[in-house]
């Protein structure tokens, strides 16, 4: 797998890291070969990896920073080392190269049937935001 990201997407791949940051501790990938998402049938093997988000964040870690200094972002898997190798090339051809290990896993699935939900909520996320901003940062789990 190799992902190059250029100009202002950097920015946004680094906002979207600290949004998931916040979500969970851990960041799932399922890259392919060939860049394009199909459903893999039982006979495929596709990589799958685990890494924690403590360490992807720290790639990410100022967002002033990467805005002002990075100029495109390449990830790429190095699957003989199990290191997710993620490269800021910056301003005046500096190059920042982070080696973040990985663990191979399974692709996780909820099995549910969305017929058997009774309830639905639908609100714009603005409108969510505010709403979790009203409780702890520690709170893990929040019942309607």
């Amino acid at each position: 797998m190799k992902c190059l990201i250029t100009g202002g997407n950097v920015k946004v791949l680094g906002k979207a890291v600290h949004s998931l940051s916040r979500i969970g501790d851990e960041l799932y990938l399922e890259p392919l070969k060939d860049g394009q998402y199909q459903a893999a049938s039982p006979g495929q093997d596709l990589l799958r990896c685990k890494i924690l988000m403590k360490a992807f964040l720290s790639v990410f870690r100022s967002l002033a920073i990467v805005e002002k200094s990075v100029e495109k972002c390449c990830i790429s898997l190095s699957g003989s080392h199990s290191h997710l190798v993620v490269q800021l090339h910056c301003k005046y051809g500096v190059k920042k190269t982070h080696n973040l290990s990985f663990q191979d896993c399974e692709s996780l699935q909820a099995v549910f049937d969305p017929a058997s939900c009774p309830h639905l909520l639908r609100t714009p996320a603005r409108v969510l935001a505010e709403a979790v901003l009203s409780f702890p940062l520690a709170l893990t789990e929040v019942t309607l």
